[in-house]
């Protein structure tokens, strides 16, 4: 168990009580301080405290790996001041409780004949620190003390051990992950019982808390009940009954109670603390002293025989109305009895027996009542019956304010109200049982009674009477599933009307407009996903609603009914208008793909529905002609054919016969166009044929002579370049001539697109993958015997690792500066076959591509990026989208 951390602050305040009994404190106790116990706890210090028979010791276990790091992460070891000052057996069962609220027996043995045991150190409070500082517990929370106390005890006897010295000294408020919790402790003198009835004993008890019988050597269960009576007087009072000669005062004395001490504790406290046990045995006897079921009882509410009282100050009946062994006289008494056992109770009014006892007493109308229950109870169709239980219970008992469930109870109806909503909005409707209630009450006039019998103001009676009777006329006529009507009863018992739908909750119609207002501009694709999926459960809310509070509900309901879905919930737009300026941005931004890609799967819709033409006629009369005049070549599109001419006298600068490639390449389409009858396309082959012939043609690789020049692009070698499966003649660019007879080239796109290297890690050129790759696979794959002569291995300089000799390598960062003039002359497009195996191509179709420096660190390596300059820090080297770019000398002829 978590303990409290927090050193509990010094109290100056001291109570005037007996000391507890010191037991043997002569004899001679050897002082354990700087011992090791059990070969694994090592005493550090005695402490000045000491309890009812025992010396107490910090300590630590030398086995916490903890304790170097929290050095309070200690222990108490408590040695008793007399041999065999604590039996065996009873240890060995403290220690095998697993409970939060008993202290935990961590070990235990004997030094010297003298028994100890090993506990945790509690930091916190105990309920005498508590009252010491003239603290008041209010009256729930001492409520919850006496409940934990109430199981802890029960727990411990159920074990056959009693504690024998119950008192605010020896209860610990400590924390926990979970909040704060009791600990009962010292089990000094705690005797094992097994199985007898009173244990007599002379050892150490502490007067004032001490039972009656105690003091002539009788030790029960019943005695640590008594102890807990009079706990409960002190942590109320702050003092105990009886201070002085308690010892006699506590077998002939009633208990004096302060004026005003609320009477259901003082009914507690007479029960627990009742002098006489002799009727201990007998259940049924109400004139024995309480415990652990009559504790729970009390903190249940149910009405009980206080011991040494008749029971029947308040009397309704001449002559006792017997349940389940017990004598009522009254209908109060009556309607707990009824209410604690629900089920039984059925089976009395099924039975006849409260309808005889009405008769029997001549209460002629109570007996109609009980009669007409009956009849529901046991008809060949039954109702429900527990709501014909709650029924019949406002009928026959006056002031029976409380709106009874079970197991709860709401002391009105706005408090049932607000449970009804809560359990649908919050709990989403968990207790079934419950929300049925709001239907089947209503149908079985449960809270048409209450109103009637329940309920003194007149004009109050007779609203609730109208809204009763108009709610169960809506069953009828408007019938809701049960989450919806629980809603409905609980909107005209209270001022709410929040309501959930899905799984989104709402205050009232006004938040649920602010929230889809917002989610209405900010998220159009949310929005009508949450009216779609949603939408059987706005319908049936509608329902619940009237007037204004309907019209606001209805609001975005019929917005949504004016949203645009195109393309099967692909695109949504607020309204027509908003889809026409989407695609004319898309158009003036020149993302022709985006805006062909709409328009042709969009253009039965776009061309057949007015509402797009009405929106705007001059935007949407543009689109559909801008559309039209679109020239679309596989992945190439332009706005119309000067623009085509344009990107096609753009290619003639590289020198190499693009154009000529590009008609090749998209020879079909353009066919198509020139047949074609639309006067815009009809000559787009002819005039890019008249391109092409003013291309400039490629330097024959079998003309190479010492009389090239720089930026001449040339033929050499085959390499895989629109597909995978032929391949094409590799172009190169002449970038300089380090000697008349060798030329230093590179290709003229990207050949390929690989990994620096094929894992992140710190890497060199020299070890790269990708320089193996460039010296081997490509070189086998690109050139034939007789080119491969012709290739000159160079020693590189590398700005990382040692120099490499390559006939295949790429680029330095110096090189890349040298050889190229600007950043547009490093700009470069990948082959289909790179972009197949996964090269980054941005919106103008050029790629990044390696260079073999190292970049900002060894994980690195330097690149150009697609717009041409030159990244000197690098990527990544398991970067898998940059492209390959080979370089080589050539020895000219």
């Amino acid at each position: 168990m978590a303990q409290n951390q927090n050193n509990p602050s010094n109290n100056s305040t001291k109570l005037n009580i007996s000391k507890p009994t010191i037991v043997n404190s002569g004899q001679n106790v050897p002082n354990l301080e700087g011992k090791t116990l059990l070969e694994r706890y090592v005493v550090r210090s005695k402490l000045d405290k000491v309890s009812g028979e025992a010396n107490l010791y910090r300590a630590y276990d030398k086995r916490d790996d903890n304790i170097d790091a929290d050095p309070d992460h200690s222990l108490i070891v408590k040695q008793y001041r007399r041999k065999n000052g604590i039996k065996q057996d009873v240890l060995a069962k403290l220690q095998g409780l697993n409970s939060d609220n008993v202290v935990k027996i961590l070990d235990y043995g004997e030094e010297q004949g003298f028994s100890f045991v090993v506990e945790p150190y509690y930091y916190g409070y105990t309920l005498r620190n508590f009252v010491a500082e003239e603290n008041r517990l209010n009256l729930d929370n001492l409520k919850s003390i006496i409940s934990i106390l109430n199981d802890t005890l029960k727990t411990i006897h159920d074990q056959g051990i009693i504690h024998k010295d119950l008192k605010p000294d020896n209860i610990m408020l400590v924390d926990t992950d979970e909040g704060q919790n009791l600990v009962l402790i010292d089990f000094g003198i705690s005797t094992k019982i097994d199985g007898q009835t009173i244990v007599v004993t002379q050892t150490g008890r502490s007067t004032g808390y001490a039972a009656p019988e105690t003091y002539t050597a009788g030790c029960s269960i019943y005695s640590d009940y008594y102890s807990l009576g009079i706990t409960i007087y002190e942590l109320m009072t702050g003092d105990i009954p009886f201070t002085f000669n308690s010892e006699i005062y506590a077998q002939v004395q009633k208990i004096p109670y302060p004026k005003d001490f609320p009477q259901d504790f003082k009914d507690l406290i007479d029960g627990l603390t009742y002098k006489d046990i002799s009727n201990r045995h007998d259940l049924n006897n109400p004139n024995r002293r309480w415990t652990y079921d009559e504790v729970n009882k009390w903190l249940r509410g149910e009405k009980q025989v206080v011991p040494g009282t008749t029971g029947v100050t308040n009397t309704d009946f001449q002559i006792p109305y017997y349940f389940k062994g017990n004598q009522i006289y009254n209908l109060i008494d009556l309607a707990n009895e009824y209410y604690s056992k629900p089920d039984e109770a059925i089976k009395d009014i099924g039975r006849g027996f409260l309808s005889r006892h009405f008769e029997q007493i001549s209460d002629e109308e109570r007996r109609k009542y009980t009669e007409q229950a009956e009849k529901e109870i046991t008809s060949n169709s039954p109702v429900d019956t527990y709501g014909s239980l709650v029924k019949l219970l406002y009928q026959i008992t006056p002031n029976l304010k409380q709106i009874l469930w079970k197991n709860k109870r709401f002391d009105n109806l706005t408090e049932y109200g607000n449970a009804l909503i809560d359990e649908v909005v919050k709990n989403k409707g968990k207790a079934k049982e419950f929300i049925a209630t709001a239907k089947i009450w209503l149908e079985l006039d449960v809270l048409l009674e209450y109103a009637k019998n329940q309920i003194n103001d007149i004009k109050l009676k007779e609203s609730l009477i109208t809204v009763f009777n108009n709610n169960k006329q809506l069953i009828k006529t408007v019938p809701l599933d049960e989450l919806n009507q629980a809603l409905r009863l609980g909107y005209s018992l209270t001022e709410r009307n929040d309501f959930i739908i899905g799984t989104q909750s709402f205050k009232s119609v006004d938040d649920f407009n602010e929230y889809f207002d917002k989610l209405y501009n900010t998220n159009i694709y949310e929005y009508v996903k949450f009216f779609n999926t949603h939408n059987k459960e706005l319908l049936t809310h509608e329902k619940l609603l009237v007037a204004e509070a309907k019209n606001k509900f209805k609001k975005h309901v019929a917005q949504k009914d004016n949203v645009i879905t195109l393309l099967n919930g692909e695109y949504i737009f607020k309204n027509p208008l908003d889809v026409l300026i989407y695609l004319e941005g898309l158009y003036n931004q020149n993302q022709l793909l985006r805006f062909y890609s709409f328009v042709a799967r969009a253009y039965q819709e776009l061309t057949t529905s007015n509402k797009f033409i009405n929106a705007n006629k001059d935007k949407y009369n543009k689109i559909i002609n801008n559309y039209k005049e679109l020239i679309v070549i596989d992945e190439h599109i332009f706005k119309n054919l000067n623009e085509l001419k344009e990107y096609a006298t753009s290619l003639l600068e590289y020198k190499v016969s693009l154009v000529e490639r590009f008609i090749d390449s998209h020879q079909e389409i353009l066919d198509e166009y020139e047949n074609s009858s639309n006067k815009a396309h009809k000559n787009i082959l002819s005039e890019l044929k008249q391109i092409a012939a003013l291309d400039t043609k490629f330097v024959d690789v079998q003309k190479y002579s010492t009389n090239i020049k720089v930026g001449d692009v040339v033929k050499f070698g085959r390499y895989y370049q629109n597909n995978s499966q032929k391949k094409e003649a590799i172009e190169w660019i002449v970038l300089a001539k380090p000697l008349d007879n060798q030329a230093l080239l590179i290709s003229k796109y990207a050949l390929d697109c690989k990994p620096y290297h094929n894992e992140n890690t710190n890497v060199t050129w020299e070890n790269c993958t990708l320089r193996k790759w460039c010296n081997g696979y490509f070189i086998e794959n690109a050139f034939n015997e007789k080119e491969k002569q012709l290739i000159v291995e160079r020693e590189n300089k590398n700005n990382a690792g040692n120099n490499t000799k390559d006939k295949v390598f790429l680029l330095s960062t110096d090189e890349a500066r040298t050889y190229f003039s600007n950043d547009n002359n490093r700009q470069c497009y990948p082959t289909k076959f790179a972009l197949t195996n996964g090269a980054y191509q941005d919106n103008n179709r050029r790629c990044c591509w390696w260079l073999r420096s190292r970049g900002g660190s060894g994980y690195d390596a330097a690149c150009i990026n697609d717009d041409g300059i030159i990244y000197d820090d690098g990527i990544i080297v398991g970067y898998g989208d940059s492209a390959v770019r080979p370089a080589f000398l050539l020895r000219l002829t």
